[in-house]
C-alpha cells in the first residue's frame, strides 16, 4: 500500500491536475425571517470562493457517496507526516454544501469542488490498490467522473487546469 501521497503521486481521474486559486462567489446562508412570511437571504462570507458555479441535481446515494469520500479525504489529514493537496476548511465547506440541501434540490458546485472531488477519488482509487474489489472502485470513479465533469465544457476544464 502506498503511504505519503503528494498531488503529484496520484493518478489524476479524468487525466487533468488541479490548483486552488479562486475567486469570490455568493455563499448561501439562511438567514430566516417568519414575520409577517418566510424568507431566506444569500451573502458574500469574506473568504468565500467558487470557481463557474453551477446548480447541480445529485441523487441521495450520490451525495452520500461523495461525502464519504470527502469523509476519507479528511481522515487522511489527520495522518502523521501526510501533506496533502487539500484543507481541511475545503472538505468540510463542501461537505456541509453537499448535504445542506432537501432531496430534490440542486446543490451550488463550482469546478474547483468538482476538481476536489475527483482529486478524493483517485486519493482513494489508489489508495484501494491492493483490494480485491479495485474493479468496481474504478468503474465507479470513471461513472462519477463523467457525472461531474459533464457541467462544465472541456474549455472550462482547460482554462481551470491552466490556473
Amino acid at each position: 500500500m502506498v503511504s505519503n501521497l503528494y498531488l503529484d503521486d496520484v493518478r489524476c481521474v479524468g487525466e487533468f491536475r488541479t490548483t486552488f486559486r479562486t475567486i469570490p462567489a455568493p455563499v448561501a446562508q439562511w438567514i430566516e425571517h417568519w414575520f409577517p412570511k418566510p424568507c431566506a437571504q444569500v451573502r458574500s462570507l469574506p473568504g468565500a470562493r467558487m470557481i463557474e458555479p453551477r446548480s447541480v441535481y445529485l441523487e441521495p446515494e450520490a451525495v452520500m457517496s461523495l461525502a464519504q469520500i470527502l469523509g476519507i479525504m479528511l481522515d487522511q489529514m489527520f495522518e502523521p507526516g501526510t501533506r496533502m493537496a487539500w484543507t481541511s476548511e475545503q472538505v468540510i465547506e463542501l461537505e456541509n454544501r453537499l448535504v445542506a440541501p432537501a432531496e430534490g434540490e440542486p446543490i451550488l458546485l463550482g469546478i474547483d469542488d468538482a476538481a476536489l472531488l475527483l482529486q478524493g477519488m483517485a486519493f482513494t482509487e489508489v489508495m484501494s490498490e491492493d483490494l480485491p474489489w479495485i474493479d468496481t472502485v474504478r468503474w465507479v470513479t470513471d461513472f462519477v467522473t463523467a457525472e461531474l465533469r459533464q457541467h462544465w465544457t472541456e474549455e472550462e476544464w482547460q482554462s481551470y487546469n491552466t490556473r
